[in-house]
């Protein structure tokens, strides 16, 4: 059964009162509702306190670490560099010692080197000296030109016009897969 209300009231009355009623809820409401949201700022607020001291601890760490390890980077950056160059020139090596023996074991007897130019950019070798004969300096041509990494081996013709004691110098071009 319901209960029975007895109301003394006028209608306009009871309606005033009904929306007064209500509007007293929407405002209990309302006001819980900024005190959720206060307390929600104020966690949020805290939160990032904490999370902004965190981040201050590792941005401190970080630069101890940087500091700590920058000298190590350093050097790691250097041997880099140096192990590159070095791969670059190795890349470039010839092994010309055993070229060089079986170059100057061609050289005949009466010849007399009194220098000896090598010039790895342009690929030549220029030898100066004395030659006894003229046999002997065209003897020391045929045999640069035996060589199998000599492409050519050119004598001016003024130093073939003398029989004997000639001083020369002898041109050699040497193959580019040296």
């Amino acid at each position: 059964m319901l209960p029975t209300r007895l109301s003394l009231l006028s209608p306009t009355k009871q309606k005033a009162l009904e929306r007064m009623l209500l509007y007293q809820y929407i405002k209990s409401l309302l006001e819980m509702l900024l005190f959720f949201l206060a307390l929600v700022g104020i966690f949020l607020l805290g939160g990032q306190w904490v999370l902004q001291q965190h981040f201050n601890d590792l941005a401190a760490s970080g630069d101890h670490i940087t500091l700590k390890y920058g000298a190590t980077n350093k050097e790691i950056r250097k041997i880099n560099k140096i192990l590159a160059e070095t791969s670059t020139i190795q890349k470039e090596f010839v092994l010309f010692t055993p070229k060089a023996i079986e170059f100057f074991n061609a050289i005949p007897t009466g010849i007399t080197l009194s220098a000896t130019n090598m010039d790895y950019r342009n690929n030549q070798i220029i030898l100066s000296g004395t030659a006894d004969t003229r046999d002997a300096f065209l003897f020391l041509q045929q045999n640069m030109l035996s060589l199998p990494y000599v492409e050519s081996a050119d004598i001016p013709p003024a130093q073939l016009t003398q029989k004997e004691d000639i001083i020369f110098s002898l041109k050699i071009l040497l193959k580019e897969n040296l």
